[in-house]
């Protein structure tokens, strides 16, 4: 005798077949959405951190300003001016009542480039 058409049994393990593939693509399509849930949870921890680490930077730039300003109560350093050499007048050479000028500014004419205060030597 000879049948038409697969048997009962083939039938059963064909179904089984198909069944099995759609098990196995979808336990793949949910490992792949575990995946992305776990990537995309890291990425938003290290946000936070960054945001975090960045809030904590801000907060301690104005603290150190707020310190630097008038926070500490420490007493401001005098500083000592020079002593001015008035040019005598009706006696000496021109020559010396240049140098005196000179001298009173600080010695600014000779050096034109030479920074006058600190934040000018931090340039």
């Amino acid at each position: 005798m000879s049948a038409c058409g697969p048997s009962a049994e083939e039938k059963a393990a064909e179904a089984k077949r198909v069944q099995d593939s759609i098990d196995a693509a979808n336990a793949a399509a949910a490992a792949a959405e575990k995946a992305t849930q776990d990537s995309l949870a890291l990425v938003q921890e290290q946000m936070a951190a960054a945001e975090k680490a960045k809030q904590d930077s801000i907060t301690a730039a104005e603290e150190a300003a707020k310190n630097k300003k008038g926070g500490k109560a420490t007493t401001p350093k005098k500083t000592e001016e020079p002593k001015k050499e008035e040019p005598k007048k009706g006696s000496g050479s021109l020559k010396d009542k240049i140098g005196a000028e000179q001298q009173n500014q600080g010695g600014t004419q000779s050096d034109p480039n030479k920074p006058q205060k600190l934040k000018d030597k931090l340039k």
